[in-house]
Formats: structure tokens, C-alpha cells, sequence
């Protein structure tokens, strides 16, 4: 399974915008590519409903997330691409799908 967080920007960059924003399809062109299931969701609690038969499905799988842009933050690699920052994504993702798993 595949997730794009889509907020329209390179944030990670200085939130530049991405060239077609708004009208660029990720799951779109995933699905051209030949991945049989490809979703696009702009609601939490929609993503909530269908995540637990999305995570049951054959793969591959594409999940395409449009998110709002996050703050601006300082630029500092170190901080972003560091070991904190990894463990605190991981045990986000640990907390949604145990979430799933229960449902």
C-alpha cells in the first residue's frame, strides 16, 4: 500500500507550490499505471470508515490523502529527517492501524 499526502507543496522544500495543483490526479495517473486499487480522500472519517478494507485488500494499492499544508517550520534536515522524527511517524502509524485492527 502506497500513501500520498497531497498538500499541494514540495513542504519539505519551503512550501513550494507542486506544478498542477488542484488539478493534478495522484490517483489518478496510479491508476493508469496499472494499480487496480487507487482511493482519494479528502475526509478523515471517511479514510476511517474504508481503511480497514483497504488494508485487507490485494495489492498493489494506492491511497492518495489531500491534506492542508502544515505550518511553517524551521528548515533544520537533521530535525526532519531524524530518528525522532521517524519514531514519532511510526508510532502514529502504530496507533491508526491498531485502531483498524479493533474495528
Amino acid at each position: 500500500i502506497h500513501f500520498v499526502f497531497e498538500n499541494g507543496t514540495y513542504e519539505a522544500n519551503g512550501a513550494h507550490p507542486i506544478p498542477g495543483r488542484g488539478v493534478f490526479d495522484f490517483a489518478g495517473i496510479a491508476r493508469e499505471a496499472g494499480i487496480p486499487n487507487t482511493f482519494t480522500f479528502t475526509d478523515i472519517s471517511k479514510l476511517e470508515e474504508s481503511l480497514p478494507s483497504i488494508l485487507a485488500m490485494d495489492g498493489p494499492t494506492f491511497v492518495n490523502l489531500k491534506v492542508v499544508p502544515g505550518a511553517q517550520y524551521d528548515y533544520r534536515w537533521d530535525v526532519i529527517h531524524g530518528p525522532e522524527s521517524r519514531d514519532q511517524f511510526r508510532e502514529a502509524l502504530k496507533t491508526i492501524l491498531s485502531k483498524c485492527n479493533a474495528k
